[in-house]
């Protein structure tokens, strides 16, 4: 069945489905499907709206009138041209919420609003986390209109109708993140081979970093891992002075590391795998330099 076209502004019917779960006035929202038109039926008026008067005082104020009209026009109906908005609870904007949390995609955010949701006052602690993050709490805002503006969509759909209302803001799509590096992971130094004792020596005992284990693929690649503070130092063992062979390199945690991969190879750069590491997803890659670079993304 082909559609009704009809100019409905998406918001206001948006803010209908989600207003009338929270006032607690005897209200009601009407769409006239023959104008496009929202209509608020009830609330601090001097008369019953379901049953509104035949006639209105003469001294009554613009907005009086216009209320009594829109209520009687309503009351009056017997054709189906004034549909109650229906209403939407709570259970439904924190599904939305849900929906978002599981595709930001740095773990350690992920996580932080994941927590904030849980349970009582879950709106507000989201509130709060999102100030953590400009770029997040930009993209939960484009999201969530653009997923409320679905309730609409999907609601003029069963009476039949399609908007054709522009939004002011062209909705953006949930999957539209884009890639950025979110910190420095790990180092990388080098000591000649056979050293890995004078390099515990040095940097443990004078020093005072703290070795940590090595991931079992690794373990027999020589060197050693260290702890400082929440930085790990690696000491790789190399063999040769060859520049454009070196182990030396940094390690920057990004997110969305195919993206990051994609964009590399447009820029004609030669991506190389690197060893497996558990939890983690990584690849690597020369600067025009003869630098290794390193980026890597948990999982």
């Amino acid at each position: 069945m082909e559609l009704k076209k009809l100019n409905v502004d998406l918001d206001e019917v948006v803010d209908a489905m989600e207003q009338g779960a929270e006032v607690v006035l005897d209200m009601s929202w009407h769409l006239d499907t023959q104008t496009g038109n929202v209509l608020m039926i009830g609330g601090d008026l001097s008369f019953d709206a379901t049953d509104p008067p035949d006639e209105f005082p003469e001294d009554a104020s613009d907005w009086e009138r216009e209320a009594w009209e829109d209520c009687r026009m309503v009351a009056d109906d017997t054709s189906g041209r004034f549909q109650e908005i229906p209403q939407r609870d709570r259970r439904d904007a924190w599904q939305v919420m849900a929906d978002f949390v599981a595709e930001v995609p740095d773990p350690r955010m992920r996580e932080r609003l994941q927590m904030a949701i849980a349970g009582k006052g879950a709106f507000g602690r989201f509130k709060d986390a999102l100030h953590h993050d400009d770029d997040v709490r930009e993209k939960w805002f484009k999201y969530e209109q653009a997923r409320k503006r679905e309730w609409a969509e999907e609601w003029l759909e069963e009476l039949g109708i399609e908007s054709t209302w522009l939004p002011p803001v062209v909705k953006q799509k949930a999957s539209d993140w884009q890639p950025k590096v979110v910190g420095i992971h790990h180092v990388q130094i080098t000591a000649p081979a056979g050293q890995e004792q004078a390099a515990r020596n040095f940097y443990c005992k004078v020093m005072g970093f703290r070795e940590i284990e090595k991931p079992k693929a690794l373990k027999g690649r020589g060197g050693l891992w260290l702890a400082v503070g929440d930085l790990e130092v690696h000491v790789g063992i190399e063999i040769g002075g060859d520049r454009a062979a070196t182990k030396a390199h940094l390690a920057y945690q990004v997110t969305d590391l195919a993206k990051w991969r994609d964009r590399l190879e447009k820029a004609g750069v030669t991506i190389g795998d690197s060893a497996p590491i558990p939890g983690f997803e990584r690849f690597e890659f020369r600067d025009p330099f003869g630098n290794r670079v390193e980026l890597i993304q948990p999982w």
